[in-house]
């Protein structure tokens, strides 16, 4: 079945006409979340802008311009650090100071309890009391909130210093929490609403981030009586006045990855080497990445790509759940960048080529959503190994077009591949309080 070539026109994003902060215009988004987050009838604020439409930034406003302090909670370590580096950049841009803020997982606390001989419920303490920033993951703050860490009656002070310490709560890459995750915040929510009930100058305010919100948590959230309210990215295809481009339009390649192979994302890229090399002769700048599921795979890919690039002067580096902390620094920095989940949500790219397997929906928007962010390249180019169900499916809806607004693709991407399991029987019994 032959691949099926698009071309994916650019995506712009409309500017607000009036508010800029140090002298940087903000996108329209950005400033219906800084109001919403102002807005006393509003507990809940749902941002989903586009990916690579600035929506961290959006969710920091009310940290950096109003100095107002959070805890912000992503999927992954790796993106806790991502973060973590880019909130200097977010200062710089708005010449704001940054506030003094900190990282919170599990290696780190380890870390921190030998260098001071201290408990970790110590160290945890800490970190949350001293930092108006706070990043870490939501696992830890599930297990806080739910007086699961520590002993005794330090489980429940714990609980209350972190809803004392912070004036609201981020959640970022909503969309890739599990339904457990998704009842566990639910319950977090109606636990802080309820305690800040009498207390309506310091109710705690809740931020959400996905491009793909999560249909659970919007129905739990109605019947939770919080209010909420949603704010949509606003795009056009083609440059104009007071729009500012947050994507570079790209040529796609969606082909057929029929997963009754035993390797048959290495026999894809066996096949396309030269293709690729072509490719990098032409624009010697490129940057890549290649994203996979199997680390076994990324694995066997590094060590195929470094004997056929190396020859060629393009350095291959591998980003993984079993690559060191240095490994995983120095993998940005190469030609070629092979990587699994721990890198391809949210982790902000600078890469013109990109390989990827897809088998839903989310992980292919979350992927694609990797290249064009910069514009610092000449051309670029993505390819997506699909299911051979995904393909046919988009085969028969593109036809004979040709290009496509980013956003109308998108649609596309969702309706083709299959409706994510909601497990509405495990909220039933475990989400009840």
């Amino acid at each position: 079945m032959p691949s099926i070539a698009l071309h994916i026109q650019p995506v712009y994003s409309a500017l607000h006409p009036d508010k800029t902060i140090g002298g940087m215009q903000l996108l329209r988004h950005q400033v219906e979340t800084l109001d919403a987050f102002n807005d006393a009838e509003v507990d809940v604020i749902f941002n989903t802008a586009m990916t690579g439409d600035g929506k961290s930034l959006a969710a920091y406003l009310p940290a950096l311009h109003a100095g107002q302090s959070v805890v912000a909670m992503y999927p992954s370590n790796e993106l806790v650090r991502d973060q973590y580096t880019a909130l200097p950049l977010y200062g710089q841009r708005l010449h704001l100071r940054l506030p003094k803020s900190d990282t919170m997982y599990s290696n780190k606390i380890t870390q921190l309890t030998r260098l001071h001989e201290a408990t970790r419920i110590e160290e945890i303490r800490k970190l949350i009391e001293n930092n108006p920033i706070l990043l870490t993951n939501p696992d830890i703050i599930h297990l806080i909130m739910g007086y699961h860490y520590g002993w005794g009656h330090l489980k429940q002070e714990l609980a209350v210093t972190t809803a004392m310490s912070f004036d609201y709560f981020l959640f970022d890459e909503f969309h890739v929490f599990g339904v457990p995750q998704v009842l566990a915040v639910t319950n977090m929510l109606g636990y802080l609403a309820t305690s800040y009930a009498n207390k309506p100058n310091e109710r705690k305010k809740f931020v959400f981030l996905s491009a793909t919100p999560t249909p659970l948590l919007t129905q739990l959230l109605e019947r939770s009586g919080l209010r909420h309210r949603q704010i949509t990215g606003s795009y056009a295809a083609t440059a104009q006045p007071g729009y500012h481009c947050i994507l570079q339009g790209c040529d796609l390649h969606l082909h057929l990855h029929d997963v009754s192979q035993e390797t048959p994302t290495e026999q894809w890229v066996e096949t396309h080497l030269p293709e690729m090399l072509a490719f990098f002769q032409q624009h010697p700048t490129s940057k890549a990445a290649i994203l996979v599921y199997s680390v076994a795979t990324a694995r066997r890919l590094v060590t195929r790509l470094r004997e056929y690039f190396i020859p060629h002067g393009i350095t291959v580096g591998e980003n993984t759940g079993l690559t060191n902390a240095e490994e995983k620094a120095q993998s940005f920095k190469q030609h070629i960048l092979v990587g699994t989940s721990t890198v391809d949500v949210g982790i902000d790219f600078h890469i013109n080529y990109l390989i990827f397997e897809a088998f839903d929906s989310g992980t292919f928007l979350q992927r694609f959503g990797r290249l064009g962010r910069h514009a610092e390249f000449p051309a670029y180019t993505a390819h997506a190994l699909l299911p051979r169900f995904v393909h046919e499916r988009l085969q028969e809806q593109i036809g004979s077009i040709h290009t496509m607004e980013r956003e109308g693709f998108n649609t596309l991407v969702r309706e083709v591949f299959p409706t994510e399991q909601q497990f509405k029987q495990y909220a039933q019994r475990w989400g009840a309080m």
